[in-house]
């Protein structure tokens, strides 16, 4: 069982965790996953597909046109 300690939420969370040293209750990997699901669940509403997400390479399979969506064109000198 995964058991996690009560927090007084992410702010104060995290404020503590600066000072203690501890790892958040929902730490930037969680968060991280927890956000994309939410981008691809955006993703499919607007487009009105079912979307095939690769999670180890981080991109929608199969779809170019909506795997476009996912990134934006930088502004010179910014790259990715």
């Amino acid at each position: 069982d995964v058991k996690l300690y009560v927090s007084k939420g992410h702010h104060a969370d995290w404020l503590d965790c600066i000072k203690t040293r501890k790892l958040p209750i929902c730490d930037v990997a969680i968060g991280h996953r927890s956000a994309t699901v939410c981008h691809l669940g955006n993703l499919a509403v607007r487009t009105g597909k079912k979307l095939t997400w690769d999670p180890v390479k981080e991109e929608i399979v199969g779809d170019s046109e909506v795997a476009k969506l996912t990134t934006k064109e930088y502004r010179a000198p910014w790259k990715l």
